[in-house]
């Protein structure tokens, strides 16, 4: 008889990730950003055991990437809660994002393909601030939760880093806990990130939401080529876009994929009534048969293709999945594999 599973319901995960980063986050923004790239690297593929150091760096730079810019009157928004400094790792994500400005680059990514060497040091430098501070404060106080964190300090060093593979094992049942936790945990860390940047500004967090965690104005600037690959017509529903508005194919709420390949344009009532629910499979069929869009962008199409997977596979069966406007089904719980074997993952 197999030994019964004692680990942790999804919601007690969340319960207590939450109230630790809420703990932390009146410090800064950046446990809070740790916590939510790990969520989006493991909603990505639920089956990893391990999170590569590196990989959490990118991804804690991809969050920020936006929020970085500057506003209007030049200032960029504050991620210290009570200060007025900014925190040494949103520091270094801004200088990269400059770097990305001067190269007119869109994306973090992009700004990665066009200056790798700077690229891979801030991504190193990132991942050594996250190991100092933000990912062993993450689980602490009390027993790990997700990865076992005794061996980081606010002393480790490079070297450590790289003598221990530069990544972090995930505790058994991790990732399929925090997968199933994410929808719990995810619209409450961007509502906690909002109010830190908010009281940081001295604002109302009313709306900060949608500036902080909303698809970037950029991609709106995509608008037309994408319309061109997809032939003027509304993925979602086949007819003319006749008020057309970009969306997201991984739906943006489960995963902020900011990659080109996972943009697309819809009717805006076709988005609008799908509400970043996941695509019936014959959509996602659909979606993988459009041209690529004439973009000056780094292929991503890879990446998204393996974050559809993940998140298709993270959702528990009885989901439900937009099939056309008024029309609905109900996931069976083998949509990841069948994506899967589309896409020879």
């Amino acid at each position: 008889m197999p030994a019964p599973d004692r680990s942790p319901a999804p919601e007690q995960v969340a319960a207590r990730l939450l109230e630790l980063a809420v703990v932390r986050s009146r410090a800064s923004t950046v446990e809070l950003a740790a916590l939510s790239a790990l969520l989006d690297l493991v909603v990505a593929d639920p089956l990893r055991s391990a999170v590569g150091l590196d990989e959490l760096a990118e991804r804690v730079v991809e969050l920020y990437w936006a929020q970085v810019q500057p506003l209007a009157d030049g200032r960029a928004l504050p991620q210290a809660g009570g200060t007025s400094r900014q925190p040494a790792l949103v520091e270094e994500v801004a200088a990269l994002a400059s770097a990305g400005r001067l190269a007119g680059t869109r994306t973090a990514r992009a700004t990665g393909a066009a200056h790798p060497a700077r690229w891979s040091a801030a991504v190193r430098r990132v991942a050594l601030l996250l190991a100092q501070s933000a990912l062993p404060h993450l689980q602490s106080p009390g027993p790990d939760l997700l990865f076992e964190s005794g061996w980081l300090h606010r002393r480790t060093t490079q070297a450590e880093l790289d003598e221990r593979g530069r990544a972090l094992e995930l505790l058994p049942g991790t990732p399929r806990q925090l997968a199933l936790a994410a929808p719990l945990l995810r619209p409450a860390l961007q509502s906690e990130w909002a109010a830190v940047v908010a009281d940081a500004a001295g604002a109302s967090p009313t709306g900060l939401g949608r500036l902080l965690f909303g698809l970037p104005p950029s991609a709106q600037q995509l608008r037309e080529a994408l319309l061109e690959a997809q032939d003027g017509r509304c993925l979602l529903c086949g007819g003319r876009a006749r008020d057309a508005v970009v969306d997201t194919v991984v739906p943006w709420r489960r995963l902020p994929l900011d990659a080109a390949a996972n943009l697309l344009v819809a009717d805006a009532r076709c988005s609008r009534e799908r509400a970043g629910a996941l695509l019936a499979l014959p959509l996602v069929f659909r979606w993988s048969r459009r041209p690529a869009p004439a973009l000056e962008e780094p292929d991503d199409s890879e990446r998204v293709r393996r974050a559809m997977v993940g998140a298709y596979r993270s959702a528990p069966a009885g989901s439900p999945l937009w099939r056309a406007r008024g029309s609905w089904e109900v996931a069976g719980g083998q949509e990841g594999e069948r994506i899967a074997a589309l896409f020879g993952a």
